[in-house]
């Protein structure tokens, strides 16, 4: 939603926007780290997103309180409210770390933008939109499957694969934060 649209902005001008206002090598001509460079844009990031995710949690409950007064004050059952603000963080590190790479090799922020963009959408609409044209043959045992899942092991099983990807990423993220090469491409 939009808080990935605002997380995109922000990430895209981590490193290209740097570059492309010439920032770039007063950054990394200081007595930063390599790490506390890219933990600082990385973490920037984080709690953007993370906190607009939380809001966003604490909005929908009272909205759904505004809505349905019936039957006093509801809230999130405690194991999903943890396990929502969990995957609210793995998801925002996610785009983060996806923003940082894609940040890191491109020569603009439009560029870094338009790239990142790209990767949004294959991650949010392929699946959705290649659902709608499979046969139902094939999508039928696929929702009867889900729809007998438990949801809280369901979740800590997707929390474990994307803590395990956001794993993958930070190295590659590490790798690829070379100083001397961005001082090279700056």
């Amino acid at each position: 939603g939009i808080m990935h649209v605002m997380m995109e902005k922000f990430l895209t001008d981590a490193f290209a926007g740097e570059r492309e206002r010439h920032t770039l090598e007063t950054l990394l001509a200081s007595r930063l780290s390599d790490n506390a460079i890219l933990f600082g844009k990385l973490g920037a990031s984080v709690a953007y997103g993370w906190s607009m995710a939380l809001v966003s949690m604490f909005l929908g409950a009272i909205s759904v309180n505004l809505v349905f007064p019936e039957g006093g004050f509801a809230f999130y059952p405690l194991d999903r409210m943890l396990l929502g603000i969990l995957l609210a963080f793995l998801g925002c590190l996610m785009i983060a770390l996806i923003g940082v790479l894609v940040s890191l090799r491109a020569p603009t922020a439009r560029a870094a933008y338009q790239q990142l963009s790209i990767v949004m959408l294959v991650i949010y609409f392929v699946p959705i939109l290649g659902l709608q044209f499979l046969p139902a043959s094939f999508t039928g045992p696929i929702f009867l499957w889900l729809a007998g899942i438990q949801l809280i092991p369901a979740l800590l099983g997707l929390a474990g694969i994307m803590l395990v990807a956001n794993l993958a990423l930070f190295a590659i993220a590490r790798a690829r934060f070379q100083r001397a090469k961005l001082i090279e491409n700056g």
